[in-house]
């Protein structure tokens, strides 16, 4: 719409200017025609006026002559009334000289009727002289609106020249656009398809995400169901555990029992080597049933830890076995077999140092053993002597206890997972333990 506003402005311009044109030349023409006109008017009142000229001043030079003459015979005429001789010798160039004043009348006469005619040519002068400086004016307004108009042509050819550029530029500018249009509608139908496409996909995303809502929620409730499941189960191993952990208080205190009466018992036999060595035999025989109780004791103690070993190996390759899909977890709470291989210290004054050495020699020895037998190099392999045995079972004892907080550990975040059979196995360990006291308690 633009362009072709543009385009009727343009045309309409050209008309105009054309017009003007047109109307300007028409003007011009009858301009000149009429100075032409005026000009050979103008040069035949001045061929008629120089005529006229010549011939007044011919009339003037003779008038001057002949007021010469005039003046002449006055002055005869005054020199002859003295002398009547001379009046009448000069009658008859008096009579010439009037003929000749008559003469000279008629030519003032032909000379007055002369002026008149120069005194309107005069004044036709000044009416023609007047008409060229109005047709002087005439022409510098004419000059002047000449240039005017020169300049308004220049001005409307040069607009002619803008517009004819900008129309170029309008048509190059509608040709771009055309083109961009034609992109535009490329892409247009492109983003069209991608819509669809996307439209398409939203869709499917959207019924798939419903979906594995649906089974997410399903999951969902079946981990939760899980978890409450393995709570339950925790708690019992907990209270399972803080039964345990009671028995293991109940052995401790056991220990610490028959550590009094092994002491009780060195000084006895201490006393009865230095009263007498022959008596040696029967000091003997009097304190072997102390030992009998002792061994005993240390034996039940050696059972009761070995039975708690075993169990705790076997739920150990139970947690190893089901650990493999939570990998974290078990690297966090890993335990091998060498774990229970438990080093003790030997603190007992009545032990040798160099039975404690190699004790501990032998400790060391089997904790860089393989995990095929988890009871390797225990102190369980050490029951060569009931001496032995005892020093053993009050170490392993007083490690286990020192260690309860590490057990309580083990059992609050990795039994978690038992199954029946571990439960069963802790139930035979507790009533096992149950009957080892009861049978202490008889002795």
């Amino acid at each position: 719409m633009r362009l072709l506003e543009e385009d009727s402005s343009l045309s309409s311009a050209k008309e105009e200017q054309r017009v003007e044109k047109s109307a300007d030349k028409r003007r011009i023409r009858e301009l000149e025609d009429e100075i032409k006109r005026r000009e050979e008017s103008e040069k035949k009142m001045h061929d008629s006026f120089v005529a006229q000229t010549k011939v007044l001043e011919k009339t003037k030079v003779l008038l001057e002559e002949s007021r010469q003459e005039i003046t002449s015979l006055r002055e005869i005429l005054e020199k002859m009334e003295g002398s009547s001789e001379a009046a009448v010798s000069q009658s008859s160039s008096l009579d010439s000289l009037e003929f000749e004043l008559q003469s000279t009348k008629d030519n003032e006469e032909s000379i007055a009727s002369l002026k008149a005619k120069i005194n309107s040519l005069k004044s036709e002068l000044k009416s023609t002289r007047e008409v060229e400086e109005n047709n002087l004016r005439a022409l510098d307004d004419l000059a002047l609106a000449l240039k005017e108009v020169r300049t308004e042509a220049i001005k409307t050819k040069e607009e002619a020249s803008m517009l004819k550029d900008e129309l170029k530029k309008s048509k190059h500018e509608v040709e771009n656009l055309k083109l961009e249009l034609k992109k535009f509608e490329v892409m247009f139908n492109e983003a069209k398809n991608e819509a669809e496409t996307f439209k398409y996909i939203s869709e499917r995303l959207t019924f798939e995400a419903e979906d594995s809502l649906m089974q997410w929620d399903m999951k969902e409730t079946g981990f939760v169901d899980c978890i409450k499941k393995l709570e339950d189960e925790r708690n019992a191993a907990q209270e399972e555990n803080k039964i345990l952990l009671e028995s293991l208080t109940e052995a401790q205190n056991m220990y610490r029992k028959a550590m009094e009466e092994n002491k009780e018992l060195k000084d006895n036999k201490k006393q009865a080597v230095y009263e007498s060595n022959s008596q040696n035999k029967e000091g003997s025989n009097k304190l072997y049933p102390g030992n009998e109780n002792r061994n005993s004791n240390g034996s039940a103690t050696f059972e009761i830890i070995r039975e708690w070993k075993l169990l705790l190996c076997e739920e150990q390759s139970n947690k190893h076995k089901d650990g493999k899909a939570h990998n974290k977890k078990s690297k966090q709470h890993k335990f091998s077999a060498s774990c229970l291989n438990i080093k003790f210290p030997y603190k007992l004054k009545e032990v040798d140092q160099d039975e404690a050495k190699n004790l501990i020699k032998e400790c060391d020895e089997d904790s860089e053993s393989d995990l095929s037998d988890p009871l390797r190099g225990s102190i369980f392999d050490v029951v060569e002597s009931p001496e032995h045995q005892k020093k053993s079972a009050f170490v392993a004892i007083d490690e286990v206890m020192n260690n309860s907080e590490e057990f309580y550990h083990l059992g609050t975040g990795h039994f978690y997972v038992e199954n029946d059979k571990a439960s069963r196995k802790k139930k035979a360990f507790l009533s096992r333990v149950s009957d080892l006291l009861k049978i202490r308690t008889l002795h």
